[in-house]
């Protein structure tokens, strides 16, 4: 019925001989996001960086303990050892942004987006902010990577319900994904659930109170830029649009509350509130 009112449009463009690279290509769609009102066109560009680097902060793995497997964390780069990477960048003359990966709730696998924790074993507080002011220093932006709409870890102890807090399949159970492994082509052990965009006023409200607690200057969202869904639960539907219109509003509040905001993805609902887009599609 009305759920899926409306209409999907795909708008072709045909660029003139020579004027067809990549470049063009990218200026012609900048053009129609102005004219459309989704590009301010009086925003200049931010990042004149010529880096974006990328630093692991923990690595997940499985330990065994008299025998038991154990799932922890291996400190890949702690807070120290960001800022020696950063200053010898600097000394070479290198200014660079800087996105922490899997430094949050658990490192890569991550909990819910209801707070934000740094894994534990990268440092103190005290060296958290060192190390914003180290990128500060040399004219770039912290930003945290975080995993908003994949759940990885559930449960009572996370405070994630998988059959309230998860998006429902077509069947409108909630159910699990799993990620293939991209050398095996097996599917990986460990499962994720997706955000239900019911939840998503509720876990923005908690970060825009949270973030600055968190020594960083931005957000890094993982998949939410490429990665858009639809809920199919009775009480709770929404549609792929839906879902994009949710996370939107969402992150205007996050934005409002100082955190540039950072994607990896070209969708068009993230350009409104983006200050950094990575891995941005050269075809579709």
């Amino acid at each position: 019925g009305d759920r899926l009112s409306g209409r999907d449009t795909v708008d072709y463009f045909f660029l003139a001989d020579g004027e067809n690279g990549y470049s063009d290509m990218a200026a012609a769609v900048r053009g129609v996001l102005k004219r459309n009102g989704t590009l301010d066109s009086s925003k200049t560009d931010e990042n004149t960086n010529p880096l974006l680097l990328d630093i692991m902060g923990s690595y997940d793995r499985i330990s065994s303990f008299l025998g038991i497997p154990k799932k922890s964390g291996l400190i890949m780069t702690d807070y120290s050892e960001a800022i020696s990477i950063t200053e010898e960048l600097k000394s070479s003359g290198i200014s660079a942004d800087v996105k922490y990966s899997a430094a949050l709730n658990g490192g890569y696998k991550q909990s819910a987006a209801n707070r934000l924790k740094t894994v534990h074993g990268l440092g103190s507080r005290k060296q958290a902010a060192a190390l914003k002011n180290a990128v500060n220093s040399n004219g770039g932006k912290l930003y945290y990577d975080l995993s908003f709409t994949r759940v990885c870890k559930t449960g009572l102890f996370y405070g994630f319900d998988k059959s309230s807090d998860s998006a429902a399949s077509l069947n409108e159970k909630h159910t699990a994904f799993f990620d293939r492994d991209p050398v095996s082509f097996y599917f990986v052990k460990n499962p994720h659930y997706l955000l239900a965009p019911v939840r998503f006023e509720k876990y923005f409200s908690a970060l825009a109170k949270n973030f600055n607690s968190l020594s960083a200057d931005g957000i890094a969202f993982r998949n939410i830029g490429s990665e858009v869904y639809s809920d199919t639960d009775a009480e709770n539907f929404r549609t792929k649009a839906g879902t994009a219109a949710e996370f939107a509003k969402g992150a205007e509040k996050l934005g409002k509350a100082g955190a540039a905001l950072m994607y990896g993805g070209g969708n068009e609902y993230i350009i409104g509130t983006a200050s950094y887009i990575t891995d941005a599609p050269y075809r579709s």
